[in-house]
């Protein structure tokens, strides 16, 4: 079988569509070859690989403040949430992003449903994903619980790794009481596998700047396991942070197929200004 560029096999995909409109479409981002982004019309295509088409993109703007909105459409919403700001409701009664939100979509959009599927953590910034109505907020949970939403964050570490490139597995557990997270042997009653990924980009002045990725999701999860192999995330001081940022850990990528319409999503963040070199 003769292989063809991308432009020939997009095509067949939009049929009605002009060949300029095609390689804007392309140029845009919204086509990946792999599961990658690909640009290059030119790009010749094999058999066997997997072509997708991106959402359309969307212009992100605040709805607050510090909150700005990274993707709507009818079933989700994706935001970048800043530091400090709670994710959802708590007993303290300050504001959150839920709360945010939601005032956002009943004032502007005149709905009144929005879903949590996912929490970060009060002092980390980044992406959170919400859902408009509670079929997606099912769809999205099972998303999440079956490790199908690529999440990835960039952090600052204490000190410099020894690998580039890492994976930490273990056993973790919440005490109840103190709501602290501890690394623990698979024996013990209430404890979960988590693994983290980490691929160091940059080392400076004995901190190390690191992409890290998710494939399980526990509370605390990247602190903990930072922290549990020498390297804790900086400004954690719960888990043994002795540097005086805030904390340096922000969710930069989302990348996940919609469970309404089939597409791939893949929302990314730039990281805050507060986010500093230490």
């Amino acid at each position: 079988m003769e292989n063809n560029n991308l432009l020939t096999v997009v095509k067949t995909l939009f049929p009605e569509c002009s060949g300029n409109k095609l390689k804007k479409i392309i140029s845009s981002g919204r086509i990946t070859v792999n599961n990658e982004i690909c640009r290059q019309a030119a790009r010749i295509i094999a058999p066997d690989e997997k072509i997708s088409v991106l959402s359309r993109s969307f212009r992100r703007h605040a709805i607050d403040e510090n909150v700005i909105i990274e993707y709507e459409d009818n079933d989700l919403l994706i935001i970048n949430k800043p530091s400090g700001l709670l994710s959802v409701p708590d007993n303290s009664g300050l504001k959150s992003a839920r709360d945010i939100c939601a005032v956002y979509l009943a004032s502007v959009r005149k709905h009144k449903n929005l879903y949590i599927v996912h929490r970060l953590d009060r002092d980390a910034s980044g992406l959170m994903l919400f859902a408009k109505n509670h079929n997606t907020q099912k769809a999205l949970i099972a998303l999440f619980t079956g490790h199908f939403i690529m999440r990835q964050y960039t952090a600052w570490v204490e000190g410099s790794l020894e690998q580039e490139n890492g994976k930490i597995d273990t056993y973790i557990f919440k005490d109840e009481n103190t709501f602290r997270v501890s690394v623990c042997g698979a024996e013990k009653e209430g404890a979960k596998r988590a693994i983290t990924g980490y691929h160091v980009l940059a080392c400076k002045n004995n901190f190390s700047l690191c992409e890290i990725t998710l494939e399980t999701g526990r509370k605390n999860q990247i602190r903990v396991h930072m922290a549990h192999i020498g390297h804790a995330v900086c400004g954690d001081r719960m888990y043994g942070s002795k540097s005086s940022y805030r904390l340096l850990l922000h969710a930069h990528r989302l990348f996940f197929r919609h469970p309404v319409n089939g597409k791939m999503l893949d929302i990314k963040s730039a990281l805050p200004d507060d986010f500093v070199n230490p």
